[in-house]
């Protein structure tokens, strides 16, 4: 049987750093995680929110699949 892939469910009342937390933690040993965000949520809004959680993926290495 295959193994999941780690997933995050944005939420509403979530900050960005909080979700990158989440995500480092997820990813621990290196694991592709699913990082979903929901249609009506507040996240990536902006192009500098999405820098933003862009650039804690790539520094820190996070095998990452946005949906």
């Amino acid at each position: 049987m295959t193994e999941r892939n780690p997933t995050v469910v944005v939420t509403s009342d979530e900050t960005l750093p909080g979700i990158v937390e989440r995500l480092l933690e997820a990813a621990n040993g290196g694991r592709t995680v699913d990082l979903v965000v929901p249609i009506d949520s507040a996240l990536l809004l902006t192009a500098r929110e999405f820098r933003i959680l862009k650039d804690a993926i790539v520094d820190n290495r996070i095998p990452l699949v946005l949906r």
